[in-house]
């Protein structure tokens, strides 16, 4: 086993101090990927200091750092291990600890965090506000001020509701917090329910009729409230009421064990994330929604969840899930729509803009919305083609040109996305799971999964892309066009193949998805 005893940053280089009941032979630190392509390592300087004591330094300005995460392999004769961060995980988890290497030149930074396995690892990512120190003092003055208020806080039952990064107000989240509100659900459960969101969204609208339950995001309310909240209800994890990706925080630390009951984003099958929302994970819950017996199989064989924290109710979502696809989009064009949603990929996460543009993901999808092919489809089947952008990529919404009248892009929060999907005519995505809300309104879906192999590498998936899919699988710009030319011809109705799956991934199709996920709710109050 080997142990860090020390650690430190200055003039650029990482410096390591580590003991050992063995002889090190080397020492790496290594980017984290399940790529092959991405395998990337450097070798340390070490120097021994004695019995089984060892110092190391790494010189950070020479190598090429990766976002996000490092970690430190020990190299021995009998083969790698892992750095033990022993004592130092008080010193790397203190709050006011500021230990790290900056660039300035690109506003990135690298600092240490502990892994759950209480191992040395690194991130390396841009530095945001949140990282300050100053930002960690205003937590302390929150955390004081909340011990005061705390008698009177607790009493207040608070049930706190909110969506991805608090920016939102149009998915599960504020759908169920609709029906609490609608419902009085408030007076049925003694409780204080609260939707929070950044008072900068353009979701803003939704929750007019419920402003006196409305609080901002990162406001002091919000800090409180959180901290003294016996629930959260979401479609993501605790992680995103709160700054996200930050230091060690003190408050982030405080709300790891409130009761989450998770709406999920969307239905499983395409995207393993059970490394995430897995139970004993960062991202795990109380309360697992949903949507169907074969969703909870997927829950319970992959997840470790028990049969009693799944609750089989329907997205609370499709409550209003009803088919728009022949009414007028904005601007009374009469138009087809053609939605056309790719979801992200985990190997380009917070890439830089010249590594997204070399990117097969950027080319192929530049290719197909530039193909004479597809304008002509378009033009002759009287098709307007929207290209929806996914939030990990909606710093790059100008890299996409678009082509006239008949391709219209869209960026993350610009439409809400509930809206496009009911006036779809039919989808193009390629592991989405919103193609789970387009099938449940019985309309095709094409699956363009020109990286397969890669995606299954390095993400995986619960399905079987071969036989399980609910739509037609395409692999190329050719192949995808013809597919939407085909649909178009034959007026957009689904395939028998895809319909005769239709009740294996559905149990309800009613309105009363929210009503289901209250009542299970209410037994935990």
């Amino acid at each position: 086993m080997f142990t860090l005893t020390g650690l430190w940053f200055f003039r650029r280089t990482l410096y390591l101090r580590i003991n050992g009941d063995k002889e090190l032979n080397g020492l790496v630190l290594r980017y984290r990927s399940k790529l092959s392509k991405d395998d990337c390592q450097y070798e340390f300087d070490i120097k021994k200091r004695g019995n089984n004591k060892w110092s190391a330094k790494l010189n950070l300005a020479a190598i090429d750092l990766k976002v996000i995460y490092w970690d430190v392999y020990a190299i021995t004769e009998k083969g790698e291990e892992c750095i033990s961060v022993g004592r130092l995980r008080n010193m790397i988890r203190f709050p006011l600890y500021d230990g790290k290497y900056k660039d300035r030149s690109t506003g990135m930074f690298m600092h240490p965090y502990i892994t759950p396995e209480v191992d040395l690892a690194f991130q390396y990512r841009e530095y945001t506000e949140n990282d300050t120190l100053w930002f960690r003092i205003g937590e302390a003055f929150v955390l004081l001020l909340y011990f005061m208020m705390k008698p009177v806080l607790k009493k207040k039952n608070i049930i706190l509701v909110y969506e991805k990064f608090c920016q939102m107000a149009e998915d599960n989240g504020f759908y169920f917090f609709k029906y609490c509100m609608d419902n009085k659900m408030e007076e049925t459960w003694g409780a204080n329910i609260y939707y929070v969101i950044d008072s900068r969204s353009k979701d803003m609208d939704n929750l007019l009729p419920y402003k006196n339950n409305i609080i901002g995001f990162m406001s002091l309310k919000h800090k409180l409230y959180m901290l003294a909240a016996k629930y959260f209800v979401s479609t993501d994890t605790r992680k995103h009421v709160y700054a996200w990706r930050m230091r060690m925080s003190m408050i982030e630390h405080m709300i790891r064990n409130t009761p989450l009951v998770f709406l999920q984003h969307g239905v499983l099958g395409l995207k393993r994330v059970e490394h995430i929302y897995g139970k004993g994970q960062i991202g795990s819950c109380n309360l697992f929604i949903v949507s169907s017996d074969y969703e909870k199989n997927i829950v319970q064989k992959n997840f470790g969840y028990e049969e009693d924290e799944i609750a089989v109710t329907g997205l609370a979502r499709w409550d209003v899930l009803t088919d728009k696809s022949n009414s007028i989009i904005p601007g009374g064009i009469d138009y087809n729509m053609v939605l056309v949603m790719p979801t992200w990929r985990n190997w380009l996460e917070e890439v830089d803009d010249e590594t997204f543009a070399q990117s097969e993901y950027y080319k192929r999808y530049k290719e197909f919305l530039s193909s004479p092919e597809l304008i002509e489809v378009l033009e002759r089947r009287n098709l307007q083609l929207c290209f929806y952008i996914h939030p990990k990529f909606r710093e790059y919404i100008n890299e996409f040109d678009s082509m006239g009248r008949r391709v219209r892009i869209v960026g993350f929060g610009d439409e809400p996305l509930n809206q496009l999907i009911m006036r779809c005519k039919m989808l193009v995505t390629d592991y989405s799971s919103v193609s789970w809300d387009v099938f449940y309104q019985h309309k095709p879906v094409v699956f363009y999964q020109f990286d397969l192999p890669q995606y299954i590498e390095s993400q995986g998936s619960y399905m079987n892309m071969d036989n399980e899919l609910f739509g037609d699988k395409v692999l190329d710009a050719e192949g995808l066009i013809a597919a939407i030319d085909w649909y178009a011809a034959d007026g957009f109705r689904n395939k028998d193949v895809y319909e005769n799956l239709y009740q294996n991934y559905f149990k309800y199709t009613d309105s009363d998805n929210s009503r289901r996920i209250a009542e299970y709710l209410q037994m935990r109050i």
